[in-house]
């Protein structure tokens, strides 16, 4: 009986895991649908209206998951992030994080800059991540103990992503270079205590 009732509990725990696992994989696909609608003119908003308005989002979903949004998409793996402007390939590297990092350097290539409109949504879909995570609860660390270096880098992250949008939006090559250099201070500040 003792045997029986072992392998009836390992067995229920199992079907617990897979069907948790299952649930996990099916939020994965709707995060990016999520974003689309709480990122709609995020830069436009005030960081408490922001936080408000992600509120939701943030309650259903991991830190982890929502700032993978900002990984190079992939069209075969929902596991990949949302990329950029609706077309995969057509900006490159197809990637918020990526993107950010090689704008730094070069700015917008002449060749993307009639893509103007997509760059100015990646900048409301960063807002929007920084909303959302601010909400969420990170992984303890000693060296933020109360979350106050998540909620100012999130915070902070929100700003400069106000300042890309703009930057986009004059078409300035220096701005958007300088832009895209502070927001991705904002990251590596995380960065230094949440690692990746």
């Amino acid at each position: 009986m003792s045997k029986y009732l072992l392998c009836l509990g390992a067995g229920l725990c199992l079907a617990a895991l897979l069907v948790k696992v299952e649930v996990r994989a099916a939020d994965d696909s709707t995060l990016p649908a999520e974003l689309e609608k709480v990122s709609k003119d995020a830069t436009g908003k005030k960081w408490d209206d922001a936080v408000k308005d992600t509120a939701g989002t943030a309650k259903k979903y991991e830190p982890e998951q929502t700032m993978h949004l900002m990984a190079k998409r992939n069209p075969a793996n929902t596991k990949g992030g949302v990329g950029i402007g609706s077309k995969p390939g057509v900006i490159d590297p197809d990637g918020i994080e990526a993107k950010i990092i090689n704008m730094i350097r070069q700015g917008i290539p002449q060749g993307e800059m009639a893509n103007a409109a997509d760059f100015k949504k990646m900048a409301d879909q960063v807002a929007a991540i920084a909303a959302i995570t601010t909400s969420q609860k990170p992984e303890k660390k000693k060296e933020d103990p109360d979350g106050a270096i998540w909620k100012k880098t999130s915070a902070d992250m929100f700003e400069k992503a106000k300042d890309f949008g703009k930057a986009v939006e004059g078409k300035d090559q220096a701005k958007i270079k300088a832009a895209a250099k502070a927001l991705d201070g904002t990251c590596k500040e995380c960065h230094t205590v949440y690692k990746p």
